[in-house]
């Protein structure tokens, strides 16, 4: 009698349970309903406008996308992509309204460029029926008088997008870096010789290699210590200067002529030699020293211009 009485409670439980999920499952829900959440259908909601290079680090700064100009006083133009978030085309023009915002440069490093030094040809972007993106172009009228020991940047904001388009708020800002090369800047082939007034396994020629030389002001140019490591001695040795001897290579342009200094202050010209950059050859004659127990440390570096830098 027990069991049967047990049976029939558990049976009217599950009769119970079964009625409340039809009872349930007979409830409106109107939000759902209402696309309010749950599945929405992607073709009726409003298509993102961004930029394609918006890039920011985890706290919300502001990753610069940086182009490298040589300092030469023709216009270059700086370029970027507009577009939209979507698998298809614009169907009629797209209008786009975009403003300069240097607030964006907080903590960048990026020094705000002068907007005497740029133009921007249109703040309007239109994205052509038919297409899905455009591009927005910052000009630089006259990079030589931009002073190429900083590295400068301009911020930008999509402000407004036409009749059933969004601004795709992780993606409407964009900070262009702007970074000056002298007419020097570049990858170099390297040869070069040594003497050293004590050791003479430091003394003899260095094997041609490529080295990086960028911009260290206007009309100079640095070994790049990070790319090349410290600059060497021998090859016979396999030894290198220490941190901050390698050289600082400064081009008069009026003449031509080349000295030799280095970040500690040490090195000087070798008062023989006949140092000069060839313009023809784009190539860079400097012999140079410093002074270290025993007299002086020589060095005598032939760079032949290869390429730009990346």
């Amino acid at each position: 009698m027990y069991n049967i009485k047990l049976k029939s409670f558990k049976t009217l439980l599950i009769c119970l349970a079964a009625g409340f999920v039809v009872f349930a499952g007979c409830v409106k829900d109107e939000d759902f309903d209402n696309h309010v959440y749950g599945i929405t259908d992607p073709a009726k909601q409003p298509k993102g406008v961004l930029f394609q290079s918006s890039k920011q680090t985890a706290d919300g700064i502001m990753i610069p996308v940086t182009t490298g100009l040589v300092g030469l006083s023709t216009s270059q133009d700086i370029t970027t992509v507009v577009k939209i978030a979507a698998d298809k085309a614009v169907t009629t023009d797209l209008h786009v309204q975009i403003v300069v915002n240097n607030d964006l440069l907080t903590g960048t490093n990026l020094t705000p460029l002068d907007p005497s030094l740029y133009s921007i040809p249109s703040s309007e972007v239109v994205i052509p029926a038919g297409e899905k993106f455009s591009q927005f172009t910052l000009t630089i009228p006259n990079a030589s008088i931009i002073d190429p020991s900083s590295v400068y940047g301009v911020g930008f904001t999509i402000t407004t997008v036409g009749e059933g388009y969004t601004i795709a708020e992780n993606s409407k800002n964009l900070v262009l870096g702007v970074a000056i090369r002298n007419k020097y800047d570049g990858v170099y082939t390297f040869t070069g010789k040594t003497a050293h007034p004590t050791n003479g396994s430091l003394s003899g020629s260095i094997a041609a290699f490529e080295v990086t030389l960028p911009t260290y002001d206007i009309n100079s140019v640095i070994w790049d210590e990070d790319a090349n490591g410290t600059h060497p001695w021998s090859d016979a040795s396999g030894s290198a200067l220490p941190a901050d001897y390698s050289p600082i290579y400064h081009i008069d342009p009026a003449t031509n002529d080349v000295s030799v200094t280095n970040p500690l202050g040490l090195a000087e010209n070798e008062p023989t030699a006949d140092n000069h950059y060839d313009p023809d050859t784009k190539t860079i004659y400097a012999a140079w020293r410093y002074l270290g127990g025993g007299g002086y440390r020589q060095f005598y570096d032939t760079l032949v211009y290869l390429k730009p830098r990346p």
